[in-house]
Formats: C-alpha cells, structure tokens, sequence
C-alpha cells in the first residue's frame, strides 16, 4: 500500500474517533432520566448503556425511552453515559453500581434491569 493511500486511512481513522463519545472515567457518570407515562406503585427502572461511541444524550434523540415505554409504560428509563473510557478504564461495574444502582435502590426502585442499548 503507498503512503499516501496509508495516510489517508489514518486521518479518516483519527477524524471518525472525533465523532465518538469516549468520555472521561474521572467524572461521575452523565444521565439523562425519563419519567414513566404511566407510573405505578412499584417503581421500576431500566438503566440504559449505550452504543460505543454514543453517550445518554445520543440515546435520548434517537427514542430509545420511547421505545422501552411502548412495552413498559409503567417503568422510569435512565439512560447512563457510561461511555468507553468507564470501559476502557476497567471503572464501568462499580462506578455504575456505587452512582446508579444503589441511589436508585435507596430512592425506593423496587425493580431494577439494565440492558445495553446497542442490543435494543
């Protein structure tokens, strides 16, 4: 392969990995919350992660709440910008656990689920 075609490859590589959300595992981790449209005695929570190189604010404009409340009204949705420096880093179960889960768990969710949004 000549320099030029090699070059050209490894500037489209660098200018695409400027589109992705890599995130920074030194700041608590980012969530956007969606209330339930039809809440019910027994809160329940489904925590979303996203799609490497999207972050909560990704998930939220392209509907992923929407989508979970057409199945589940009765549930709030948390999308978790738990990006790929949590996972690169090796900080994504116990940030998630310590910053997410037992908040929620202390805020009265009787039922919580997790699910990744490139799965969905």
């Amino acid at each position: 392969m000549n320099r030029v075609v090699s070059l050209g490859i490894c500037l489209a590589g660098v200018s695409l990995a400027g589109c992705f959300a890599i995130g920074n595992s030194q700041v608590p981790i980012g969530t956007v919350s969606v209330a339930a449209p039809r809440p019910s005695a027994e809160r329940a929570l489904v925590i979303i992660l996203p799609g490497f190189g999207n972050d909560a604010t990704d998930m939220k404009d392209s509907g992923v709440a929407e989508a979970i409340h057409q199945s589940w009204p009765e549930a709030d949705v948390l999308l978790a910008s738990a990006t790929f420096g949590y996972y690169r880093d090796g900080k994504l179960v116990p940030r998630l656990h310590e910053e997410i889960v037992q908040p929620a768990r202390r805020n009265g969710y009787a039922r919580l689920g997790a699910q990744s949004a490139t799965s969905l």
